[in-house]
């Protein structure tokens, strides 16, 4: 089957949230109703940063705020059972790799902001958090600089420190969707907490198309869902 969702079975847009514990009365009901004919990837940012006025390099690696930690808390009542209106419980979990390294925070367990950000939900639901996929080039076997590697770049001057361009998000895209097309029919949704640079790499690479997303550092309310056709692909 095609994992590249069509026109008719794909709606991709933003949706107020529920994540940041604000605008709880938003309508999230869209055109494309969650049901046995769909299968969904959402991808959220993870939850705000420790901010350091002194030392603006340090917040692109800093861990999550108590606001970013009360973010996390409150995903079970938007994700879990029962899930917010408008959303589907997800039935497999992913987290943007910081490349394995050091310089971005991670929690006494060893989470990355990502894995933390959606670890009480993973919690909640008896799920195991994927945290193998990312951008950066060593994560799926790709280069800088080689001739056969033309979609990884370093990170743009003034840019995010994690923006590889779309590179290793394509790997992370495939596994995303053989979690919902590889043969595990109860395996309809996937929810994805992503680094903000990356999220439209990876809403990209799920669509098969360049996909125009604005996304800024301090966005943290909204959601893209994208949505494939549940026996077409």
């Amino acid at each position: 089957i095609s994992l590249v969702p069509s026109i008719a079975s794909l709606i991709m847009n933003l949706r107020k949230s529920a994540l940041a514990l604000l605008q709880l009365d938003v309508d999230l009901q869209s055109e494309s109703a969650n049901g046995d004919d769909t299968k969904v990837v959402y991808i959220i940012h993870h939850g705000e940063k420790v901010w350091m006025p002194s030392n603006a390099t340090a917040y692109g690696y800093a861990c999550e705020s108590e606001q970013g930690w009360a973010r996390a808390y409150n995903m079970p009542s938007v994700f879990g059972t029962p899930p917010k209106d408008g959303f589907v419980t997800p039935d497999t979990l992913f987290s943007f790799n910081y490349d394995n390294g050091d310089l971005d925070c991670r929690t006494t367990r060893g989470y990355y902001r990502t894995q933390a950000t959606i670890a009480p939900l993973g919690q909640a639901l008896g799920l195991e958090i994927n945290n193998q996929t990312g951008s950066k080039p060593d994560l799926c076997g790709k280069e800088l600089g080689s001739q056969i590697t033309n979609d990884c770049h370093l990170p743009p001057e003034g840019g995010s420190r994690h923006d590889f361009g779309p590179c290793c998000n394509s790997a992370a895209a495939d596994a995303m969707k053989a979690s919902l097309f590889g043969g595990d029919a109860e395996t309809n949704v996937v929810l994805a907490a992503w680094e903000h640079a990356n999220i439209a790499y990876l809403a990209s690479a799920l669509v098969g198309s360049e996909i125009n997303i604005k996304w800024r550092d301090h966005h943290f309310d909204k959601v893209v869902a994208v949505y494939f056709d549940a026996v077409t692909g």
